[in-house]
């Protein structure tokens, strides 16, 4: 898995793009979709951020974070 500081160095205009799309409200705040054990979709707000050249997902213990984990 590449860092967030290689995806910006091999394609910066899409890692501009897609920087301006995470802090368009200017919060950080994304959702997060994952799939449930019986294959549904699960949507759930996260808070997301762009820190020392690494992109990092912030949310608490859910059940989202066991489907991400699985």
């Amino acid at each position: 898995m590449a860092a967030w500081s290689e995806f910006e160095a091999g394609a910066p205009e899409l890692a501009a793009e897609g920087r301006r799309l995470l802090y368009a409200r200017g919060d950080g705040e994304a959702l997060l979709v994952t799939v449930r054990g019986d294959d549904l979709p699960r949507v759930h707000p996260v808070n997301v951020g762009v820190v020392d050249g690494g992109l990092y997902v912030f949310l608490l213990p859910s059940a989202k974070r066991t489907d991400l984990e699985r």
